[in-house]
């Protein structure tokens, strides 16, 4: 986990250290399963007393990928942005990744949430 303020020097690394592993585990080719630890924060930047928001499989955190990247973005708020970009693009990636290989695993995500 990195809270560095720099998205090119962040989120580069968590895709590629994903995709190494959804890579070594096909190689390997007796792995059954794959669980990748990703955050809540991969999925939304919860607004406290923010009723109606509903999130499944299709809902993904593009704000914080625009933020991440973005010069506006106050760089007090970076280093969460920058975390948050990082989950969200490392979990698509993986997903990605998955529906296109042709590996004998299933690949399943835990989105825990900061307590």
């Amino acid at each position: 986990m990195s809270f560095d303020s720099r998205p090119d020097a962040v989120i580069p690394r968590a895709v590629t250290g994903t995709l190494n592993v959804l890579k070594a585990a096909q190689e390997e080719g007796t792995v059954r399963r794959v669980v990748l630890t990703s955050s809540s924060t991969a999925a939304l930047c919860a607004v406290q007393n923010d009723a109606g928001i509903v999130v499944d499989e299709d809902t993904w955190n593009y704000t914080s990928i625009e933020a991440a990247w973005s010069v506006n973005t106050p760089e007090e708020q970076k280093p969460g942005v920058v975390y948050s970009a990082s989950k969200t693009k490392q979990e698509l990636a993986a997903w990605e990744w998955h529906r296109h290989a042709s590996c004998g695993f299933v690949l399943n995500t835990i989105l825990p949430n900061v307590n």
